[in-house]
């Protein structure tokens, strides 16, 4: 049996998913290939998953802009894809399809696996995507969190903010200043340029962490580490690993162990 997956979103030119499943492929001798579908136009979302299912394709992660997008599509969720309303994960089944969210899991995983301290902290995110509401989610098993968001979008980040389990403020880009937190997640999008609004002194103690990701520095990242000399700097390719980690599982009900750090120096470059 050949296991046929892949991963939808736009832009894909930069994915590292393929590469990360195609290991798994090998280190478990399953027969299988992950495939990229770069999809620019969002109507044509229901009619490429329903060729995937018509070409027996098991299931296909799902990343920027519509993991929110996908959630509206699913048949059926797991418990964290229902409470978040976002979708990183599709399995097709008998039943149709079923959504799930392992960047919850993943987000977990980039906390531990960079000795992050969580639990007694504050933090500032931004933006009000689906990432968002993965972060959001997760922060909710640990105690005694205080979250800030921000959005160009004041009512989606409200949206967002329901999620929470803490207490957590809405704050416009314009009165960032007010900001004063352990730490800053940026789960936008934005590449080169586009952080003005962040060059107004908010006070930023421990972490700046990135849920993007390159082999190199984020461009948010090179931003932080040239304003706040005295940061600890995270990107996301822990989460990015981790995520598909458990994707893969759910798709092949295969449980394995890797070493995460042999992997990124030897099979990413990192």
């Amino acid at each position: 049996m050949y296991v046929n997956i892949g991963i939808i979103g736009t832009p894909l030119s930069h994915t590292l998913s393929p590469m990360i499943h195609n290991y798994f492929f090998h280190n478990t001798c399953i027969n299988g290939g992950y495939t990229v579908f770069d999809i620019k136009d969002a109507s044509n979302l229901e009619n490429v998953l329903e060729f995937l299912r018509e070409h027996h394709f098991v299931g296909v992660n799902v990343t920027h802009p519509y993991k929110e997008k996908v959630y509206e599509l699913c048949d059926s969720y797991c418990d964290f894809a229902e409470y978040s309303k976002a979708v990183n994960l599709i399995k097709f089944t008998d039943k149709g399809m079923k959504g799930y969210n392992t960047d919850i899991y993943g987000i977990d995983k980039l906390f531990e696996l960079n000795n992050i301290k969580v639990d007694n902290s504050s933090i500032l995110i931004l933006g009000a995507g689906g990432a968002s509401r993965a972060l959001v989610t997760a922060l909710n098993k640990f105690t005694n969190v205080d979250i800030f968001i921000s959005n160009r979008s004041v009512a989606k980040a409200e949206a967002v903010a329901n999620l929470s389990t803490h207490n957590i403020t809405v704050i416009p880009y314009e009165k960032l200043s007010t900001v004063d937190c352990d730490i800053i997640i940026n789960t936008t999008s934005i590449g080169d340029g586009g952080y003005d609004f962040l060059n107004i002194g908010m006070g930023i103690r421990h972490y700046a962490i990135d849920l993007q990701y390159t082999s190199g520095m984020t461009p948010f990242l090179d931003f932080m580490r040239l304003r706040y000399k005295h940061l600890q700097l995270v990107n996301g390719i822990d989460m990015l690993i981790m995520q598909a980690h458990k994707s893969f599982n759910i798709w092949t009900g295969r449980e394995f162990e890797f070493d995460i750090k042999y992997f990124k120096i030897n099979m990413l470059k990192l």
